[in-house]
């Protein structure tokens, strides 16, 4: 975002915190959403706790389910980036609410994501993968895009290699990787190549290191212009696959170190959910 884009978003923020607190109308719940989506993406979840608070307080005066869906939700991403895991599996949980009372699938996959999210965050790895495997549920059945079902097949690969249940990560890995075989988009790439890292990961676990080699290579090829944390990751998988063959161990040792020196400089935050 240009400094011209950010200084618009401060004084939209400025303007709507001298407000008063009547009327409240459904543009001005969704202002105060995309300011908080501005701080999140911006790397300044703290300052977006307050707007995401204001936010859900006026949709709930409003009685409209989709939109009180959708602040919960932000307030529940702003939660989890804030470290609250308690209180954003509070929001999303109403939020899972709101958006069945909408009929709206798409937003109850976004936000079944999201919890699963909240719940891994926390280190509940067990009871992330349910909310995952809703989400690839509800968004097959509803003929959603591949996109938001495959970015819950990623994050059970995740959970799995966590839980080093391999044979079920490995699985949603190849699933993840089927459903985005040519990805369309620069969101369809990052969570390809986010899927690819996890799938090397998995397949070094279980000591298939010609094929985890392969994935690896194609982790770095969709990475490029995806975002840097991204590009990160993709790194420190090719460091990896790199340190457990001896031909090239020094190598990778030497990747992986430079990859560290690279993420103590900060790296641009990733969101494996776009908010709508």
């Amino acid at each position: 975002m240009t400094q011209q884009g950010r200084a618009l978003f401060e004084m939209s923020a400025d303007a709507l915190s001298v407000l008063p607190d009547e009327p409240v109308s459904v543009d001005r719940v969704m202002c105060l959403l995309f300011v908080t989506r501005y701080r999140y993406y911006s790397g300044n979840s703290y300052a977006g706790l307050a707007p995401a608070e204001q936010a859900v307080a006026m949709a709930g005066r409003l009685g409209a389910p989709l939109l009180n869906a959708k602040a919960l939700k932000m307030l529940g991403l702003i939660s989890i980036e804030t470290g609250n895991y308690p209180g954003a599996i509070s929001s999303l949980m109403a939020a899972l609410a709101a958006a069945r009372t909408a009929a709206d699938s798409v937003q109850e996959v976004d936000i079944l994501s999201n919890l699963g999210l909240a719940h891994q965050h926390a280190g509940h790895y067990d009871a992330a993968v349910p909310s995952y495997e809703r989400a690839v549920e509800v968004a097959d059945s509803a003929g959603i895009p591949p996109l938001a079902g495959a970015t819950a097949l990623s994050n059970i690969a995740l959970a799995c290699l966590h839980m080093r249940d391999f044979p079920r990560g490995l699985s949603a890995a190849e699933r993840t990787i089927e459903a985005l075989e040519t990805p369309a988009d620069i969101h369809e790439r990052l969570v390809r190549t986010m899927a690819e890292c996890y799938y090397a990961r998995l397949l070094l676990e279980v000591r298939n290191l010609p094929l985890a080699r392969e994935r690896a290579k194609l982790a770095r090829s969709f990475a490029t212009g995806t975002s840097e944390l991204s590009e990160l990751s993709a790194e420190m998988v090719q460091g990896l696959v790199e340190a457990h063959d001896a031909s090239s161990r020094d190598i990778g040792l030497s990747r992986l170190q430079q990859a560290v020196h690279r993420s103590r400089k900060g790296t641009s935050s990733g969101c494996a959910m776009r908010w709508r």
